[in-house]
């Protein structure tokens, strides 16, 4: 069982970054960090790996057995502020019956992918969970893209299913005949449109199916896209165990917030934005006059936060807020904890085991105070959780003869307590001669949200 993450906060992950892999010139001079949930630190790789199962089924059993508290997987409220709980078992029952959907009504099976474009919703955690349990690769897209954007993923993933809700479909009919690949088309709305199957009537009356694909580790779970304001969105594959214990760090920052009433209203008790939804709390012409009892922490991510902000809120909500730093390839990389000296404007240090420095355009560590780029360093045999297949390729990493550096794209330094500061993004081609080493051009992008992380 995997620690206390929170069961949904992967499914509605965005994207950050891109990023390249160097040999580094010269050794690292690594730090110490204690970690705060050492259980899991070096643990080795298990063959076989598959979320819906290992995670999720065995919670909605603990759920039955009383063993469980009465905290729900999922809490939804809808705009007219009507809510709904959702236990791990009913959850799992759902995700069984939308497993039915996607292999006996559409076909699919281990290996297949599906393209799924809907808003935070109960109907995209069962399919996104469904998709598990089959083996099947889900590929998120979000609700603003265009038939551009659609047709773009549509023929890098090679999805042949995709599932939209109502507004969506239109744009999806569009491109269709472009999409060879694509096959089927779920709609999840009350409305019927030709050409369409009706999620929500088929899971009405589909079995639930209990039997999980036996997926291995390394196999792919999902596919996101990466955002870029130069070139197209590269694409980023997750694997079923990366993904599954990369929830143990997304867990306190998956959910979809919905302005300062129902962070008053509700018993929220950790808050994870970009900088730009803090300064839009702090602007609402009633901020001041909100009680937030329960909130207890407060995470900033997606690009630098000022100190006028952090000020600001602290004075409001006696409440400090902690930085982070990640990419969509990388996961969550480094962090401000309440045991550490909070330094504003700083993103914090490395999360424990991960070596990240400050290197030059020829990868030479750079002394501490001087811009570099910001490199995370990976070795061959470090501990199963930190591997990262959608950082380095699987064959890259198993043929390493001693370690690599993987280029994040951003700029940064390094201070004296090793605290690392964002600086910007990096332009141009840095290149290398090992035969090992990934080749790759560090272009611009443009720092997504923080539900990355």
């Amino acid at each position: 069982m995997l620690g206390r993450s929170q069961l949904f906060s992967l499914v509605w992950c965005s994207s950050l970054g891109c990023g390249a892999c160097y040999q580094p010139k010269r050794r690292f001079a690594a730090q110490t960090i204690k970690s705060s949930d050492p259980r899991h630190i070096g643990q080795a790789v298990p063959q076989h790996f598959n979320f819906a199962k290992d995670v999720l089924d065995q919670w909605s059993q603990l759920e039955k057995d009383g063993l469980r508290g009465p905290h729900p997987a999922l809490w939804e409220v809808n705009a007219k502020g009507e809510e709904e709980k959702w236990s791990f078992e009913r959850m799992a029952h759902l995700s069984q019956k939308a497993a039915s959907v996607l292999a006996d009504t559409c076909a699919l099976g281990h290996g297949d992918r599906l393209m799924i474009i809907l808003p935070p919703s109960p109907e995209t955690c069962w399919i996104c969970l469904a998709c598990m349990r089959l083996g099947i690769t889900f590929v998120p897209g979000t609700p603003q893209m265009t038939a551009k954007d659609i047709l773009y993923r549509l023929h890098m993933s090679k999805a042949q299913c995709i599932v939209v809700n109502e507004p969506m479909a239109s744009i999806v009919d569009s491109v269709l005949s472009s999409c060879p690949t694509l096959k089927t088309r779920l709609l999840v709305s009350t409305k019927s449109y030709d050409g369409w199957l009706d999620f929500k009537e088929l899971i009405r009356i589909a079995p639930p199916k209990q039997t999980c694909v036996g997926t291995k580790s390394q196999d792919p779970m999902a596919i996101f896209f990466t955002n870029r304001t130069t070139g197209a969105p590269k694409l980023v594959e997750y694997s079923q165990y990366g993904l599954g214990m990369g929830c143990s760090q997304a867990s306190r920052f998956g959910f979809s917030f919905l302005g300062a009433q129902a962070l008053s209203r509700f018993p929220i008790t950790t808050l994870c934005g970009n900088p730009g939804m803090y300064q839009e709390l702090l602007h609402h012409k009633c901020f001041t006059s909100y009680r937030f009892k329960s909130l207890k922490h407060c995470v900033a991510a997606g690009g630098s936060i000022s100190t006028g902000v952090t000020e600001e809120w602290k004075r409001i909500t006696k409440l400090d807020i902690y930085e982070g730093y990640g990419q969509t390839e990388t996961g969550l990389l480094c962090a401000t904890s309440k045991r550490m000296k909070l330094k504003p404007g700083s993103v914090g240090k490395p999360l424990p085991l991960y070596i990240v420095q400050i290197v030059d355009e020829n990868a030479n560590i750079l002394p501490l105070g001087e811009e570099g780029n910001i490199a995370v360093h990976i070795k061959r045999n470090q501990p199963a959780s930190l591997y990262c297949p959608h950082m380095v390729g699987w064959k890259e990493y198993a043929s390493a003869r001693g370690h690599m550096l993987y280029l994040t794209g951003d700029r940064g330094i390094m201070d004296e307590d090793g605290y690392f500061w964002l600086s910007g993004r990096t332009d141009g081609v840095i290149s290398t001669s090992e035969s090992e080493v990934i080749n790759a051009v560090v272009t611009t992008t443009r720092p997504g949200s923080c539900g990355s992380l």
